[in-house]
């Protein structure tokens, strides 16, 4: 059996992502819509991202607010959204 639960105030960080935790006793178990509740469509969703696509995705992410210091609101999630740009810079420099 694989429980789904949604934090409410525990932190801000866990606010911010709006996520959900399961909890089931197989770590392999593929977890299916029909753990959450009813919805008229699909609501879990795998994406494979090409590489090469990254930086692209990273930048329009980030033009959305949806980046590490909007989905971690403290100095770590801000020092690391500043990384990443740092490295999206550098990447773009060299091609």
């Amino acid at each position: 059996r694989v429980l789904g639960y949604q934090p409410k105030g525990v932190a801000a960080r866990l606010q911010a992502q709006s996520g959900y935790f399961t909890y089931h006793k197989e770590p392999e178990f593929k977890i299916e819509n029909e753990f959450f509740e009813p919805a008229k469509h699909q609501t879990l969703f795998e994406w494979i991202i090409p590489a090469n696509a990254k930086v692209s995705i990273i930048l329009m992410l980030d033009r959305l607010s949806v980046n590490y210091k909007t989905l971690f609101p403290d100095l770590d999630g801000l020092s690391k959204h500043h990384c990443l740009m740092d490295e999206v810079k550098a990447i773009q420099k060299r091609r």
